[in-house]
């Protein structure tokens, strides 16, 4: 699950994607776009599920 926005405060992030994860029992990922700027995010797993790799897997893809 990822979910993003902008104008959220950078400290509730983590928050966000942890509730995230604890109400849907899936790896949650939440992120804040910055107007002329790369966004920034956090992220919460669950067992089983190396969210690292996933997200380094899906950054090598073409078009990413």
């Amino acid at each position: 699950m990822f979910a993003s926005g902008e104008g959220w405060h950078p400290g509730v992030i983590g928050i966000v994607a942890g509730r995230l994860k604890e109400r849907y029992g899936r790896p949650a990922l939440r992120g804040r776009r910055r107007p002329m700027a790369s966004a920034k995010g956090s992220g919460r797993s669950v067992s089983g599920v190396d969210l690292g790799s996933a997200v380094i897997a899906a950054r090598a893809r073409p078009g990413c």
